[in-house]
C-alpha cells in the first residue's frame, strides 16, 4: 500500500521516534551553537548526539561532543525552553548539520540565521514550527545542499520576519510554504 500520505511515526521517512516536544536536528560531527532560554536564567536541556545531556541556562557558545547523530533541545518538564538558536561559524560546525527533523512544540522568538551557511543541510522535514513574533530572517541562507523544505505546517500567525529565508539555496527543488 502507498504509505506516503499516512500521518505519524509509521510513515516512511518520518524520522526517529521520541518526544515531539523537542527541537531536533541531525549532525555528522561536533557543532557549536547559540541556545538562549525564553526566560533568562532558567534552565533547559540539550541531549547531545552521543546520548549525554547538558542542563544549561544557555550561552552564545555551547560545544557539542564530537559524534554523529541527533541533537535535541527542550525536554518536556524543563523550567523553561530555548527560544533563540543558531549554529555558529566555528570550525566545521555549519558543515556538520544535515537535517532539521523537528521544531518542537514551543514558540520560537529568534531563529535569525540559525542554519545560515549549513552547506550540507539537505532537508527540512515536514514538521510544525510556531513563532512568537519571531525573527526567521536568513534562517536557511546559503544552505546550498538544501534540496527540500516542507514548511506548510509553520504557524507564523504571531508575526515573523522572513526576509532572505532561502536566499542562496541554489539546489532547492521542493519548497512547500503553502500553509504559512
Amino acid at each position: 500500500p502507498d504509505l506516503s500520505n499516512k500521518p505519524g511515526p509509521g510513515r516512511p521517512g518520518f524520522g526517529p521516534t521520541g518526544d515531539p516536544y523537542e527541537f531536533k536536528f541531525e549532525v555528522t560531527g561536533q557543532v557549536q551553537i547559540k541556545a538562549i532560554p525564553a526566560i533568562a536564567g532558567q534552565t533547559f536541556t540539550i541531549t547531545w548526539q552521543d546520548g549525554t545531556t547538558l542542563v544549561t541556562t544557555g550561552s552564545t557558545t555551547i560545544n557539542s561532543p564530537v559524534a554523529s547523530g541527533i541533537i535535541s533541545i527542550n525536554k518536556e518538564g524543563d523550567n523553561t525552553y530555548c527560544d533563540e538558536f543558531a549554529v555558529n561559524d566555528f570550525n566545521a560546525s555549519r558543515a556538520n548539520v544535515t537535517k532539521v527533523i523537528s521544531w518542537g512544540e514551543n514558540p520560537w522568538s529568534n531563529l535569525a540565521a540559525a542554519f545560515d551557511g549549513c552547506t550540507n543541510l539537505t532537508s527540512v522535514s515536514e514538521t510544525s514550527l510556531i513563532t512568537s513574533d519571531g525573527n526567521l530572517q536568513a534562517i536557511f541562507r546559503n544552505c546550498t545542499g538544501l534540496t527540500e523544505a516542507v514548511c506548510n505546517n509553520w504557524n507564523l500567525a504571531a508575526g515573523s520576519i522572513i526576509a532572505d529565508i532561502f536566499n542562496g539555496c541554489t539546489n532547492l527543488t521542493k519548497l512547500d510554504f503553502t500553509g504559512v
